[in-house]
C-alpha cells in the first residue's frame, strides 16, 4: 500500500514544476489534435494526489482540466464524449474539494482507491476511445510493464499514450535490497532522491520483474556491485532498459531525467510511450526544451560551451550528423519515421528543427521528395522543411 506523505503537498517543489510542465506542454497540442478525431477521449490521472498544493499551486489534475476546457472552448468541431478519471488512495476527499464540477462537455470521476485495482475496469468501459494515462506513482510497486503494454489490444482501444514517472533510483535501491547488494556509497544517504517515494519494500525478484517488464535489471545491478559501472551509470541503463521493455507494446518510447536546477543527477525519469510518430516527435521537442530550460537555470543563465543531450552527456562534434546520415539508405524514408528511429536509437540529443538542419546542411548528399510537390497557392515547387499539416518529406542517399 502506498504510504500517505502529507508533507509532499505542503509546497510544489521545483522538480514537480518541471514534471508538470512536461505534461502540460505536451498535453495541450495533443488534446487540441485528438479532440478533432471524433473518437471518445479518456484521460486518467492514475495517482492524482490532492489536485492542488497547499501553497496554492495547481497539481496535474487542474493543469489537465484547464487544458481540456480551453480546447473545448476554442474548438468549432463537434466535441466527442470526454471522460476524466482521477484516482487516489489517500486524497480522494481533497480532490473532491479542489476539482471543478463535471459538466455536459467533460465528465469528472474521482475514485477513492488504488490505480492497479481500478484501471482495468475503467478501460473495459472505454469503448473505442483515445486514452491518455498519466502515471505518477508514489513509488514503483504499482507499475506493471506487461500490463501497460497489453491495454490497447486487450480492450480494442483506438489509441493509448502513457506518461510515466519512473523512480529509477528507487528501483535501483529496491533491486539492491532484493539481491542483498550493498548500495553504492555514492548514493548512500541521498534520501532526497526518495522524497516522493513509498518506502515499503519490494519483496522478491518476481515482483521486480513484474514492475520492470523483464529480469534484465539483474545484470545491471550485478555489474554495479562488481564495480563495472557506477550507481549513476546503472540508473541510466535501468531507465533505458525499462523503456526498451515498454516497446513490446508501444512503438515509440522516450525518457528524460527530472532534476533540480542545482543538481546534475536526476531525481527520477519521465517516460513517454506512444504508437504515433507525431506524438513521439512532439514529446522529443518538449523534452529537449524542458532540458534546455533546466540546464540554463543550473548554469545561472549561461549556455554550455558544448552540445549536450537531455542527460547532460557531451555530444562529440559531428556525432548527430554522422548518426542521422548513417541511418539513410538508397530507399526513400519519410522524415517522421527517420527522426523517430533516430530518437529510439540515440535518445533526445536535439529537437526536430536540429535534425532538419542536418538534412539541409547535407542537401548535396541526399535526394529530397516533398508531398505536396507543388504549392497550391503559387504553382511553384515546394521547399518546406517542417511537419506542417499534410506536409511530408522523404529523403534517401544519392
Amino acid at each position: 500500500m502506498s504510504q500517505k506523505n502529507d508533507n509532499f503537498f505542503n509546497e510544489k517543489k521545483e522538480w514537480s514544476e518541471v514534471k508538470d510542465e512536461l505534461l502540460g506542454c505536451y498535453f495541450k497540442p495533443y488534446f487540441a489534435k485528438i479532440i478533432h478525431a471524433r473518437y471518445p477521449i479518456l484521460y486518467v490521472d492514475c495517482f492524482a494526489g490532492k489536485g492542488k498544493f497547499d501553497d496554492g499551486k495547481d497539481g496535474s489534475p487542474l493543469i489537465a482540466l484547464e487544458i481540456i476546457d480551453n480546447a473545448i472552448e476554442s474548438s468549432n468541431a463537434e466535441i466527442p464524449p470526454i471522460a476524466t478519471y482521477f484516482i487516489d488512495l489517500n486524497y480522494a476527499e481533497d480532490l473532491r474539494n479542489n476539482l471543478p464540477k463535471p459538466n455536459y462537455r467533460r465528465n469528472i470521476q474521482i475514485i477513492d482507491g488504488k490505480f492497479e485495482d481500478n484501471i482495468e475496469l475503467i478501460l473495459s468501459k472505454a469503448g473505442k476511445a483515445n486514452v491518455f494515462l498519466y502515471i505518477d506513482p508514489y513509488g514503483i510497486k504499482a507499475l506493471n510493464v506487461k500490463q501497460l503494454c497489453s491495454f490497447i489490444n486487450k480492450y480494442s482501444l483506438k489509441g493509448v499514450e502513457v506518461l510515466i514517472n519512473f523512480n529509477s533510483f528507487g528501483f535501483y535501491r529496491q533491486a539492491c535490497n532484493v539481491l542483498n547488494v550493498k548500495i553504492d556509497k555514492t548514493v548512500q544517504g541521498m534520501s532526497e532522491f526518495l522524497i516522493e517515494y513509498d518506502t515499503s519494500n519490494v519483496e522478491s525478484e518476481e515482483d521486480l520483474n513484474t514492475i520492470f517488464g523483464s529480469n534484465s535489471w539483474k545484470d545491471i545491478v550485478t555489474r554495479c556491485r562488481n564495480g563495472k559501472i557506477t550507481a549513476f551509470q546503472a540508473e541510466i541503463e535501468l531507465s533505458n532498459k525499462f523503456c526498451r521493455n515498454l516497446t513490446k507494446g508501444f512503438k515509440y518510447v522516450l525518457n528524460m531525467p527530472i532534476r533540480r536546477s542545482t543538481e546534475i543527477n536526476p531525481k527520477y525519469r519521465m517516460v513517454h510511450a506512444t504508437n504515433h510518430a507525431d506524438g513521439c516527435l512532439l514529446m522529443a521537442d518538449n523534452m529537449y526544451s524542458r532540458s534546455e530550460e533546466s540546464r540554463i537555470k543550473r548554469m545561472n543563465g549561461q549556455m554550455s560551451m558544448f552540445e549536450l543531450d537531455v542527460n547532460d552527456r557531451d555530444i562529440m562534434f559531428g556525432e548527430k550528423e554522422n548518426n542521422l546520415l548513417e541511418m539513410l539508405t538508397h530507399e526513400w524514408i519519410e522524415c517522421r519515421d527517420l527522426f523517430c528511429n533516430y530518437y529510439l536509437n540515440y535518445g533526445v540529443t536535439t529537437n526536430t528543427s536540429g535534425l532538419f538542419q542536418i538534412l539541409k546542411d547535407n542537401e548535396s548528399k541526399i535526394e529530397i521528395r516533398r508531398d505536396p510537390a507543388i504549392s497550391g497557392k503559387t504553382g511553384k515547387p515546394t521547399r518546406f522543411w517542417s511537419f506542417g499539416k499534410g506536409n511530408k518529406i522523404y529523403v534517401r542517399m544519392k
